[in-house]
């Protein structure tokens, strides 16, 4: 669980890090959905719920709790539409939660950081090629 919880940081703090709005909606998306589909991070189904009203303030109905699938999908809409401010509150959110439970980012596996900036450059060239 550690590392999981080592490379979600990693994802959050690029994400806070990102220069355009697309960026942090991609890393923001990505941390979400290593969260919520690592059994190592949130074991069961029926926790995910409260994971949502602490990042996002909402709720929804009971049978798309049943599917991490489904789950994601819809906070991926909400991702989606969401404004710069609200990116920011997701990932202030975020780093709170996580780094309360890790204590710490500093001593990350440098080869994790590399990777995920080379993703990151690869999104900031996509973007630049288009």
């Amino acid at each position: 669980m550690n590392d999981n919880l080592t490379e979600i940081l990693i994802l959050i703090s690029q994400a806070k890090k990102a220069k355009n709005t697309e960026n942090k909606r991609i890393l923001i998306f990505g941390s979400l959905t290593h969260i919520l589909l690592s059994k190592s991070i949130i074991n069961r189904n029926d926790e995910i719920p409260n994971f949502i009203k602490k990042i996002f303030r909402t709720d929804f109905k009971d049978y798309v709790y049943k599917s991490r699938t489904l789950v994601v999908a819809r906070v991926a809409r909400i991702v989606e539409k969401m404004s710069l401010k609200d990116l920011d509150n997701v990932i202030n959110q975020l780093i709170k939660l996580f780094e309360s439970e890790n204590n710490s980012i500093n001593n990350v596996n440098n080869s994790v950081i590399k990777t995920i900036d080379n993703w990151v450059k690869v999104i900031n060239n996509v973007q630049e090629n288009d």
